[in-house]
């Protein structure tokens, strides 16, 4: 990590809003009312205490991590992942543009039906790898999955763990203000995806390249290996990742997965039932998290050391390898986490909405409040949730409810592009030794567009 930059932008977040706890009272919300109380100042007892409680309460994201790189260290001891680098790139050779602009649409499409953001890591860095080997650089790479995936939380349409808790919470239909979201889906997507042409543009004209080093390309060496195998189980993942996170009985009102899922378990021989007692504790698709995805990452990485016949010290060593380079990413899980944690504990949050709203709902003030609710909460489903409802009680209009979800869920994924406390960002930054300040030299005039095209949108929805 560069001069351990990321970790110092952080630390600096952290002492922020530790510093805010000591000016701003804290305000608590009823479920009708709010009302404001005293300072809730943190002190360096609790403050030193955060990373436990970080470790403790979002390890489910910790563990995915490590299992990434764990995953990604075994595809480098069988030479599969050099080899399939190299295919791809030999594929789309001549063609390096529509690669990008449809990775950024499936990504951007993925997120806004499905939910899908961090749990996007498992494939980042490949796609990385696969950007670079191209002749692209850094910003290329991280413009095309970062900032799809950004895109497509700006305009989340039936993802469950975007749009679909928003309405939720707003007691609203699940496909509420749909027309306005595919709007702020489209419109950003095109936006980003010349953006990013124009830049990779510019990199080709370059007479000379920079030199880019690939994180996770640990084997030197070529090796001829079967590919088959490891296609095969990245297909399977991507597929299970979006079966198990699309929002099937809420955004398309079937059960169908829930009812066999409750069939499969329900398989007995006798009083002793088989999948139950096996797969006891999983969820049926639309119902997934992360860790179901851990579980399997580690099936997975299991399953290739069997299929290429590699020994067991091989496994274990090359498993080491890979969650030796996630570790700065696993750094940045944590302080993000200690933020969202101190925001939470204090809720001072309650008393800047109530200071920003005033009473009267205004859509200006309303996506100025979710960036300053977003920084802080980090997720967008806690961030709605310790939100939304006591925003609804101050304003005391529900006609405007799909409104406000519309806005809170695009000023989230705005602000992402360039928050502090980014969770897809950051981790992507760590992972690719990438410094802020660069990348905000970089995206700053896209955000500005982004930024002014959503305003746009909104004033338009407002007025009509």
């Amino acid at each position: 990590m560069k001069k351990y930059g990321l970790l110092k932008v952080l630390s600096i977040s952290i002492l922020v809003l530790v510093f805010l706890t000591w000016i701003i009272p804290t305000s608590t919300f009823d479920g009708a009312t709010v009302a404001t109380g005293e300072r809730s100042m943190v002190g360096l007892w609790e403050l030193f205490n955060f990373p436990n409680d970080s470790i403790a309460f979002f390890g489910d994201y910790i563990l995915f991590i490590i299992l990434i790189g764990a995953f990604y260290g075994i595809l480098n001891k069988i030479g599969a992942y050099r080899s399939l680098l190299e295919k791809i790139t030999e594929i789309f050779k001549g063609k390096e543009k529509w690669f990008l602009v449809g990775l950024m649409v499936v990504l951007g499409f993925i997120t806004s039906i499905s939910g899908l953001t961090i749990e996007l890591f498992i494939f980042i860095p490949l796609i990385i790898s696969i950007i670079l080997s191209m002749g692209y650089d850094k910003m290329v790479a991280l413009s095309s999955t970062v900032g799809a995936i950004l895109v497509g939380l700006i305009g989340s349409t039936l993802g469950y763990y975007g749009a679909g808790v928003l309405n939720s919470v707003l007691g609203l239909e699940f496909n509420a203000e749909i027309l306005v979201k595919i709007f702020l889906f489209i419109i950003p997507m095109y936006l980003l995806v010349s953006y990013t042409l124009n830049y990779a543009k510019r990199i080709e004209s370059k007479e000379e390249k920079e030199a880019v080093e690939d994180p996770l390309l640990l084997s030197k060496k070529k090796v001829k290996v079967c590919l088959w195998p490891v296609i095969a189980i990245l297909a399977f993942i991507a597929v299970i990742s979006i079966l198990g996170y699309v929002s099937w009985d809420f955004a398309f009102n079937t059960n169908v997965f829930t009812n066999f899922h409750n069939w499969v378990m329900g398989i007995h021989i006798g009083n002793f039932y088989i999948f139950e007692q096996l797969f006891g504790g999983s969820s049926p698709f639309g119902g997934w998290w992360l860790s179901d995805l851990s579980i399997i990452l580690l099936f997975m990485i299991v399953l290739l050391g069997i299929i290429y016949k590699v020994k067991l010290n091989d496994v274990i060593e090359s498993v080491v390898d890979g969650i030796k380079k996630v570790i700065p990413v696993v750094a940045v899980i944590i302080l993000i986490n200690i933020i969202f944690l101190i925001a939470y504990n204090n809720q001072i949050n309650i008393t800047i909405l109530d200071w920003l709203l005033g009473g009267k709902f205004n859509y200006l003030t309303m996506a100025l409040n979710g960036m300053i609710q977003s920084t802080m909460f980090v997720y967008l489903p806690y961030a709605a949730a310790y939100t939304l409802p006591a925003a609804t009680a101050i304003i005391n209009d529900s006609a405007v409810n799909g409104q406000m979800g519309v806005i809170f869920q695009a000023v989230f994924g705005v602000i992402m592009f360039v928050a502090p406390t980014s969770l897809i960002l950051l981790t992507s930054l760590a992972y690719t030794d990438t410094s802020y300040g660069k990348w905000l030299k970089y995206i700053g005039k896209l955000f500005l567009e982004i930024l002014l095209v959503v305003i746009a949108i909104l004033t338009i929805m407002v007025l009509v």
